[in-house]
């Protein structure tokens, strides 16, 4: 009864990373490959089979057809396999997988560790997942005392409390209680600007301009710089124009990190610096309070390299006008390298790859910004004050356009 479908998602090559992950994990199972520990440690997992098959016929077809055609294409049924399994383990890799990413947060690919994937979730955690390549590690974000709980976030903690409670209800199957969804103060348009604690469940609406941006995010992942560019410029005038959410309110700061990596793709440089200066004065310290915080540390990264690359375009118009402002790039790049130095080893793990390519490649960026300027970096730290409230000023209060 599922060949049809099969064929259908087979030939369009949609078959789901989950589906994709189960045929590997049984593969090795069937040929041996898998120690007796690691399979039973995998199938101590949850499933939660009966509740993705209780969220609708549509879901419930999916999943089935999915089930099938992994059986078929292992041959389970010859191993020994029954579907009941194969459903068993895909409710776990859609339930458990975490997204591998390279140091910087580009996705590659999926895994599961069933030790990891004990961590419970917490809208606030005190731990964060980090790669560096085929290693995973957790890497505090707050003292952890021995006896306390480390808690991960399933999903990105910066959205507000009603898109949070929607993704972890969907994919989890569990409504968050944590302190943060129980004291986020939620702003409601039309109540005369007033904060209003709501409990957890109330779910607010959001304005057409946020509905929009969520809807934008997604339309971006398939297409190319230009369009990109456009719908996200778009998305944020539509954000501002309502002027009624703070510049760290999503989905304002993820349109704004989508247009500074578009932008980079565009090869238009000062532009994404411009948004890169925007984040790391007006977004990054509220959503990622923490210096150390890994995601923090790698825009502060991608914002030193934009720097070192600005610093060539001595040509370009409004380089040339902010250098008149007063703008050192030699300081200002110093700033940036040395916060990140301060707090790579934090973020990633001292011994990790993206430290040591870090601090190879920060060594020779503060040697050609000391031997341009002809000065040692002692003089640059008596004028860090000074720079870090002209960029401010200028990039963070509109002054640049």
């Amino acid at each position: 009864m599922y060949r049809l479908p099969l064929l259908t998602i087979l030939q369009q090559g949609t078959l789901p990373n989950a589906a994709r992950a189960v045929l590997s994990l049984l593969k090795r199972y069937q040929h041996g490959q898998l120690q007796a520990n690691q399979w039973d440690e995998f199938m101590s997992l949850e499933s939660h089979v009966k509740k993705i098959k209780a969220q609708g016929k549509s879901g419930e077809d999916t999943f089935d057809v999915i089930s099938y055609g992994i059986l078929q294409l292992l041959g389970a049924e010859k191993a020994g396999f029954g579907l009941q399994l194969v459903q068993q383990c895909l409710g776990m890799v859609m339930t458990n997988a975490l997204t591998i990413v390279t140091p910087v947060f580009d996705p590659v690919g999926m895994c599961v560790d069933p030790l990891i994937s004990k961590a419970n979730h917490s809208c606030d955690p005190n731990a964060v997942v980090v790669f560096d390549g085929p290693r995973l590690s957790l890497r505090s974000l707050r003292p952890i005392n021995s006896n306390e709980e480390i808690f991960i976030s399933y999903i990105d903690s910066t959205d507000p409390r009603s898109r949070r409670q929607e993704q972890l209800m969907t994919r989890y199957h569990f409504i968050c209680v944590c302190s943060k969804c129980q004291n986020d103060q939620i702003h409601i348009p039309g109540d005369n600007d007033q904060l209003t604690t709501l409990p957890p469940v109330y779910d607010p609406a959001f304005t057409h301009a946020e509905i929009e941006g969520w809807v934008i995010l997604e339309k971006v992942k398939k297409s190319d710089p230009s369009s990109a560019i456009s719908m996200l410029e778009t998305a944020l005038f539509g954000l501002q124009k309502e002027n009624i959410r703070p510049l760290t309110r999503q989905p304002g700061p993820s349109l704004r990190q989508q247009l500074l990596v578009n932008f980079l793709s565009a090869g238009r440089y000062l532009d994404a610096l411009h948004q890169g200066f925007l984040i790391y004065f007006g977004v990054d310290p509220t959503l990622f309070p923490e210096p150390f915080h890994p995601v923090r540390v790698v825009h502060n990264w991608t914002l030193a390299n934009l720097i070192v690359y600005i610093t060539g375009e001595q040509h370009d118009g409004r380089v040339i006008e902010l250098q008149r402002r007063g703008v050192d790039w030699g300081v200002a790049l110093y700033g940036i390298v040395k916060e990140v130095l301060e707090n790579v080893a934090k973020s990633h793990g001292p011994e990790s790859r993206f430290a040591d390519a870090v601090k190879t490649a920060a060594a020779q960026m503060l040697k050609d910004a000391t031997s341009g300027a002809g000065v040692e970096l002692d003089a640059f730290d008596d004028r860090l004050g000074e720079q870090r409230v002209l960029l401010r000023q200028l990039f963070l209060n509109g002054a640049v356009q």
